[in-house]
């Protein structure tokens, strides 16, 4: 019998982390997703920083209540969302499960562009308009000096520049 954070570190597993039914399996033995790895990073981190193709197991750990909340998660989520200079469209279905949880973001461990221009740059209206809700700042510059809002003006945005 192992215990919770030994069933846990197999959640970092590279084999086991691609694999949702074995997520799903593990989590329903009493797996602990808060256990960190080497790096620091929960089960649920370490997926984000993998990209798109990781999106089912996220889902895995999504549905059973693991949430992105903590120092930077939103931000990472958003980052994996965007991967890079395109969006990806497999993140869609992912944005209003993390938009529902998203907690007022933290501090970062690194760098990383503020939720808020990572939500106008993936063009997530619902999501900017949550972020707003919650209170984050209007004036935080992403890696290239840009605020939300002149992201917004930039990719041409109507709908986030007048919420924002």
């Amino acid at each position: 019998m192992l215990s919770a954070a030994e069933l846990g570190a197999q959640l970092h597993d590279d084999e086991i982390a691609m694999t949702p039914a074995r997520i799903e399996w593990l989590l329903a033995q009493g797996a602990d997703p808060w256990i960190r790895n080497a790096r620091g990073d929960t089960p649920l981190f370490a997926l984000l920083d993998r990209g798109a193709a990781t999106l089912p197991s996220l889902h895995a750990l999504l549905a059973r209540g693991v949430s992105p909340a903590g120092a930077g998660g939103l931000a990472r989520f958003l980052g994996a969302c965007a991967g890079g200079d395109r969006p990806s469209p497999d993140w869609k279905p992912a944005r209003l499960t993390c938009s529902s949880a998203a907690p007022i973001p933290s501090r970062h461990r690194r760098p990383a562009d503020p939720p808020l221009a990572l939500a106008v740059r993936l063009g997530w209206p619902r999501l900017v308009e949550r972020l707003l809700a919650i209170g984050v700042a209007l004036d935080s510059r992403d890696s290239h000096g840009m605020s939300a809002l002149h992201l917004a003006a930039a990719l041409s945005r109507e709908l986030m520049l007048k919420q924002l």
